[in-house]
């Protein structure tokens, strides 16, 4: 007789969340699974990565112009704001492009500017009504001196310059590179992950030490879709994972859990008062407990949790309760 040890979790109902905009940096859309993620800035972090659930696969995007674009040309990188309606994003817009360069001269009488960036020079005039920021506080063109490194966002056409941001908000845009893997060994107080994963270039099954990034982030998927976040502490090894890199520094900026799951089981018998459910197993009933907080199919309560009733549960990444019962048939 094998069992899963749990705690009880005891939270309050979740509320419907209001309409709002999340602005961000593009990462990837996984069409087969409905998902985009970005890149945010948070107050207190430089940046975290976050997926959320596209409502359809055809979702409406609208370019910095107006015009419609489709989903699958959206350029990593590029700045976006998703409609967020609950957990779903029901529309897309992408804002003005921005670039990361240096400034090589800066005409503050005619407001014009000469950058340097990757790909060469260019001199652009700045909007009438552009914004100067350092540190995120506005200051005048000629403050701003020559070879400082500002981040340049343009106006829709790319023509003219709309807004300069030096100082903090100067910095480099960071490049990510995503992969996946196991994770075979997790230190949060040393900021080191161990993964077993394959290389691109046909290695296979070998053991990958990264450090994390001081901000890293975490959070659980059931089956490649966003459930929720974690925390550091939350994190168990023996989990598959995808996992961000910082291209630069190669150091974990964020990592993604996949949720063990219980695939479908007839239920033995389930006790409300203390949440512990008793699952048909392969060497006998398996024992876990429910948060009460756990996400039910829609239309289904506890109460559904009856004998012979076959339940597919996600589970806790350290296995101790069910956070997800995601199909439930008498």
């Amino acid at each position: 007789m094998r069992a899963l040890f749990v705690m009880f979790l005891c939270s309050a109902s979740a509320f419907a969340q209001d309409a709002k905009d999340i602005k961000g940096i593009f990462q990837e859309v996984d069409v087969e699974n409905g998902t985009i993620t970005l890149r945010i800035h948070e107050t207190g972090k430089v940046y975290r990565l976050k997926t959320f659930n596209l409502l359809k696969p055809d979702l409406p995007v609208t370019t910095a112009l107006g015009k419609p674009a489709p989903l699958k040309e959206i350029e990593v990188d590029a700045r976006l704001t998703l409609k967020l309606e609950g957990d779903d994003v029901t529309a897309i817009a992408i804002s003005p492009a921005m670039i990361s360069a240096y400034l090589k001269h800066v005409d503050a009488k005619n407001r014009i500017v000469t950058y340097k960036h990757t790909i060469g020079e260019k001199t652009l005039p700045l909007l009438p009504d552009a914004k100067v920021l350092y540190s995120g506080s506005p200051v005048e063109l000629s403050e701003i001196k020559s070879s400082k490194l500002v981040n340049i966002l343009f106006s829709e056409d790319r023509k003219a310059i709309a807004e300069i941001r030096a100082g903090k908000g100067g910095a480099p845009e960071v490049h990510l590179t995503k992969m996946s893997g196991v994770l075979f060994d997790f230190d949060a107080g040393k900021q080191v992950a161990t993964i077993w994963s394959s290389g691109q270039n046909g290695d296979a099954s070998l053991l990958h030490e990264y450090p994390l990034l001081k901000d890293a982030t975490y959070s659980l998927a059931f089956q490649s879709k966003p459930f929720r976040d974690l925390t550091a502490q939350e994190v168990r090894r023996g989990v598959k994972i995808v996992y961000w890199l910082e291209a630069g520094a190669k150091k974990i900026m964020h990592m993604e859990l996949e949720m063990p799951i219980l695939a479908k089981r007839a239920v033995v018998a389930f006790d409300r008062s203390t949440g512990l459910l008793s699952l048909e197993g392969p060497e006998g009933p398996l024992f876990v407990h429910v948060a009460e907080n756990v996400k039910l199919p829609r239309g289904k309560t506890l109460d559904d949790l009856r004998s012979k009733a076959r339940v597919q549960c996600g589970l806790s990444v350290d296995r101790k309760r069910v956070e997800i019962i995601d199909s439930m048939a008498p």
